[in-house]
């Protein structure tokens, strides 16, 4: 008989050899042990909270949510759970996504001791894991709804069955819809299937209401036809009635929308309600139960480092018309108990040390975290995809951070690290909590960028310009506005912040020249667009630029051509009721509401620069706000243009009092002298001869 012994070892050959594999055996013990299959790399603890086993037909079941890391195959196929003894157990993957995040349902075994759902193998084959046949709980299945009949039920699921986008599945506890729980679309095809668990025998009276089409089968059998679009039906006048058994019931409910809130409600009457009026919803405690599950910290066959991403939606804040959303991150790790040293970076170009960090995401979007832990030299990673939107299934619980808890992070970000479009949202999160430094950091970060988008750059360049006019930095306003408009990327923004700068340009710094190239740029490129709002403003623009040269004849006749037939109640009217907004917030000191208005009043009756009534509200506004010198240039300016003017008087003697508030009294009474030599039959000299003490 041959020998099977392949080779032989020396006496302190099998003893070194003894020795390594014992310490392999040390190393690999603690996560290679009841390891279900080696081929799978990574696997996570379950925990089933408060499973009591059922004596309904089928498996109990579990579902639970866990981080990936992206280490699953793309279609999850790759993904098992078994027992902490090693049994494979049946399962299936009920939704991937978003992000790096999986949802997994998986059958009880009574005594199982525990359970590992198992990932990383990308040879796994999907068809030998053991496929669970779901009879518990209440599944939604959402799919993007495009076009296509919905008066039948052979319609709706034609509808189902064409789809090719899915938008959701998750376990709900009742059919009572009032919003979209997955995502910000209200048109989709729905479809619902739960297992009553019947106790009480007897007859059930079931109604829906929804709007739009639904349909509700009960054990697979029609019960309600609700097809075809229509509004939302607030009597329980869509009834079915049928007769169930004890013990587990199929219940099927389609509904498809297009349009409007998607409102949905299964009801019901059971047997023990006396009231044949009365309907409830379908309550939670009606379908046989889902036992919920929680995972811990990710493991890695034979003991070896794994560095985990543990993250959690923490809260969100509302800024004017947006959400911002704020995340905790914590770094775990398993195959050492030593401490390391931590390094995130959040996906969004900002980092940050630390075991346990909080970080405010500016925009929506799918960013990917990567955490850095290192010790004695050697360096250990993970990443995850983290899904940053509102939590859709919570958009009714009116909860959110103070718009300050989210300043406070923001604001130690190093911004140059950050997209233009994210400095752009810094810009106006920062503004409202009247952090001014910063906001003008996050800006100038904006402005070094190569590109950005159009919305976030002009919010975020109107604050900032208000932030430097108010200053007193006209210049840097300008330039930035400029130079803003040679990054964004939206023709319709470029020709908004050039508008802006070249008003700046005239009214601010007095470079008439500059003005008046800027407004020629914007009117020629939108010449074939002249209904266009930003037309009207380019072409009044050339109006003033025409106004400030004492042009009378030219400034006339361009505004004349954006003359307003229609204007409602008829211009008296408009002008009026400007005049009396201006006038009141300049007395109330809400200047800047009172300045929206002047321009208002500006771009529906441009030509009322010329006669002077406008000018004295802006001049009174330029005063009470202590913007002199501008005061004094729209005076000017009107005089230029219409010396005649009957309010020539009031704006001379209103530019003498900003000359004296700006210590020139030599122009004050320049100014002053005038109104006594040009205007002599004015009320207004009598008040100039005081002042000049004659």
């Amino acid at each position: 008989m041959k020998s099977t012994k392949l080779f032989s070892l020396s006496a302190d050959a099998q003893m070194y050899a003894c020795c390594v594999l014992s310490v392999l055996a040390l190393l690999t013990s603690s996560s290679a042990a009841g390891w279900w299959n080696n081929t799978w790399s990574y696997r996570r603890e379950i925990s089933v909270e408060n499973y009591e086993p059922t004596s309904l037909p089928g498996d109990d079941i579990s579902v639970v949510t866990f981080a990936t890391g992206g280490l699953c195959a793309d279609d999850g196929g790759d993904i098992r759970v078994a027992t902490a003894k090693g049994m494979l157990v049946p399962s299936r993957v009920i939704m991937l996504g978003p992000g790096d995040l999986a949802t997994v349902a998986f059958a009880l075994r009574p005594g199982a001791g525990g359970y590992h759902v198992y990932y990383g193998n990308p040879k796994a084959n999907a068809d030998e894991n053991p496929q669970l046949e779901m009879k518990r709980g209440l599944m939604l299945e959402m799919w993007k709804f495009t076009d296509g009949e919905i008066s039948t039920l052979r319609d709706v699921r034609n509808r189902l069955a064409d789809a090719k986008e899915l938008i959701g599945r998750g376990f709900r506890d009742r059919i009572w819809q009032r919003h979209n729980p997955f995502a910000q679309t209200d048109k989709f095809a729905a479809e619902y299937t739960g297992w009553l668990e019947v106790r009480s025998g007897g007859e059930y009276t079931f109604a829906c209401s929804t709007r739009n089409a639904s349909f509700v089968l009960i054990d697979d059998k029609l019960l309600i036809s609700n097809g075809g679009r229509h509004d939302y039906q607030r009597t329980a006048s869509k009834q079915g009635k049928v007769n169930l058994s004890p013990g587990l019931h199929k219940v099927t409910f389609y509904h498809v929308t297009t349009d409007g809130e998607p409102l949905a409600v299964l009801a019901w009457r059971p047997p023990w309600e006396s009231n044949p009026r009365k309907f409830n919803f379908v309550p939670p405690a009606a379908f046989s139960q889902v036992f919920d599950a929680k995972t811990g910290r990710a493991e890695r066959y034979g003991g070896r480092i794994c560095v985990d991403i543990d993250p959690t939606h923490a809260g969100e804040s509302f800024l004017y018309d947006r959400y911002l959303q704020r995340y905790t991150f914590r770094a775990t790790w398993a195959g050492t108990s030593r401490r390391m040293n931590w390094t995130w970076n959040f996906g969004d170009g900002i980092e940050a040390t630390g075991e346990s960090v909080e970080h405010v995401y500016l925009l929506p979007g799918e960013y990917t975290v990567e955490l850095t832990g290192e010790f004695e030299g050697g360096r250990y990673s993970a990443k995850q995809r983290v899904h940053v939107d509102r939590d859709w299934d919570r958009v009714l619980d009116e909860t959110v951070d103070a718009i300050g808890i989210h300043a406070n992070i923001v604001r130690n970000y190093d911004f140059a690290r950050l997209s233009a479009e994210h400095c752009a949202q810094a810009v106006v999160l920062l503004d409202r909590v009247g952090d001014v430094e910063k906001a003008q950091a996050a800006g100038e970060a904006m402005l070094g960028a190569k590109k950005t988008g159009s919305v976030g750059a002009l919010e975020a360049m109107r604050i900032l310009v208000d932030l430097w006019l108010d200053a007193g930095r006209p210049r840097d306003a300008f330039n930035a506005l400029i130079k803003a408009s040679a990054l964004v990327d939206s023709t319709g923004a470029r020709h908004d912040l050039r508008i802006e700068a070249a008003n700046i340009a005239l009214y601010r710094l007095g470079d008439v020249e500059q003005a008046d190239e800027l407004f020629e740029q914007v009117s020629k490129a939108l010449e074939k667009n002249p209904s266009s709002g930003r037309f009207r403003r380019a072409r009044i623009g050339q109006g003033d630029v025409l106004r400030h040269r004492s042009q009378t004849q030219g400034a006339r006749e361009m505004y004349e051509s954006l003359k307003n037939t229609e204007a409602p109640g008829g211009e008296d009217f408009q002008r009026g009721s400007f005049a009396r907004h201006v006038e009141e917030y300049i007395r109330t000191g809400d200047y800047d509401v009172a300045e929206e208005y002047l321009d208002k009043w500006a771009y529906a009756l441009p030509a009322d620069k010329l006669d002077g009534f406008w000018s004295l509200f802006r001049v009174r506004l330029m005063q009470a706000c202590s913007r002199y010198g501008e005061a004094i240039m729209e005076a000017r300016v009107l005089l230029g243009v219409n010396p005649s003017s009957p309010y020539a008087p009031e704006l001379l003697f209103m530019s003498a009092q900003c000359h004296l508030s700006l210590d020139q009294p030599g122009l004050a009474r320049k100014a002053l002298q005038r109104i006594v030599d040009e205007y002599g039959e004015s009320t207004v000299v009598a008040r100039a001869k005081e002042m000049l003490g004659i």
